[in-house]
């Protein structure tokens, strides 16, 4: 589904060279749940920015479901991170003005899909994160959990075949974010790769493979 072949991304810093990511090769099956670990700045959203196409390597290269990224023109790296990704982030972003339901169908509203179509995905996204009955309800009126469902249901309307999700769980409390690993975890089960950035040693141990990187390079896997 996804591999690394030598990955480095470098920075300048004050006219120093900073490697982000420093040699990193790494497989990452269909349907695994990985999680990415170590401190700050160890480069692990890096990793996935460069595993989206935000962002290109320095050396290496890197292919996506048969895709080499470093040959893809930008609107090609667009229109696959339009088709195959989906993105989970610490701190939601959500619009506070729109109800769970305008939130989730945000992402279809570029797309040409029918209405009919549009209502049916979006209805499905939010019964797959157990929010149906919350779908008027603007984030203010909801839970932090249910507004990381919420995001969560945003990031699966466009039926992608990967979830990048960067700290799903930093603004949770443990009860919360517990819950939420464990959604990623179902989302495997049916066959989507989920690559989880954490911080949180107890939450990581809920995918079903760690990788932890230090100063851009992988020291465990």
């Amino acid at each position: 589904m996804i591999k690394l072949n030598s990955v480095s991304r470098f920075y300048f810093l004050g006219g120093e060279k900073i490697r982000a990511l420093d040699e990193v090769s790494l497989i990452i099956r269909e349907g695994e749940f990985l999680a990415v670990t170590g401190p700050s700045g160890s480069g692990k959203s890096t990793l996935l920015h460069l595993i989206a196409g935000l962002d290109q390597p320095d050396e290496g290269e890197i292919e996506v479901e048969g895709a080499n990224l470093n040959q893809l023109s930008d609107n090609e790296r667009a229109r696959l991170r339009r088709e195959k990704i989906g993105f989970v982030f610490q701190t939601f972003h959500l619009i506070p003005s729109y109800t769970a339901w305008e939130n989730v169908l945000l992402p279809l509203e570029f797309t040409s899909l029918p209405a009919s179509e549009k209502k049916r995905r979006v209805e499905a996204a939010l019964k797959q994160v157990h929010l149906l009955d919350r779908a008027q309800h603007k984030p203010a009126q909801l839970s932090g959990g249910q507004q990381q469902r919420v995001a969560i249901a945003r990031a699966l309307v466009n039926q992608p075949r990967i979830i990048l999700a960067d700290e799903p769980t930093g603004n949770l409390d443990s009860q919360n974010g517990g819950e939420i690993a464990d959604f990623l975890h179902q989302l495997s089960k049916k066959g989507i790769t989920v690559i989880m950035v954490t911080h949180d040693n107890e939450i990581a141990q809920r995918a079903a493979r760690r990788v932890r990187l230090k100063d851009g390079r992988i020291i465990e896997s």
